[in-house]
């Protein structure tokens, strides 16, 4: 009985996992669409426990004042968006789609569709310097 208990509670947690809105339309209106153009939108984000990116940076910036290394946390903040971030969801994306059947990029000429990825919140994370 337990296992069965741990078990339901481990199916429905990886269920409830990616928390996904459709405002309007269907799933089925996509069926027959194999490329779409990829755009990122970063306005309004949310970052952590602050209210805005801008509340963020300027902790982060304060505390980096004194070693002098503020503007190179800036820099790094905005660059790691192009240079892991979105490669890591292309990436990740068309893994599940092996065979070609659906592809995915930034800047896809042949692409009629384009999908926009709004990120509304980010974790930082922690850096230790391993």
């Amino acid at each position: 009985m337990k296992k069965l208990v741990l078990s339901v509670l481990f199916v429905w947690s990886m269920m409830s996992a990616q928390n996904m809105e459709v405002l309007s339309g269907n799933f089925k209106n996509f069926e027959g669409i194999l490329e779409y153009n990829l755009t990122f939108d970063y306005s309004n984000l949310k970052v952590d426990d602050f209210d805005t990116e801008e509340a963020f940076l300027k902790g982060k910036m304060t505390k980096r004042e004194e070693k002098g290394k503020v503007e190179d946390f800036k820099k790094s903040w905005f660059a790691d968006r192009e240079d892991w971030y979105e490669p890591k969801f292309i990436e990740s994306f068309n893994i599940r789609f092996e065979k070609g059947e659906i592809k995915l990029n930034k800047d896809l000429k042949t692409a009629k569709y384009t999908m926009n990825v709004k990120t509304t919140w980010i974790y930082p994370g922690y850096n230790f310097g391993v």
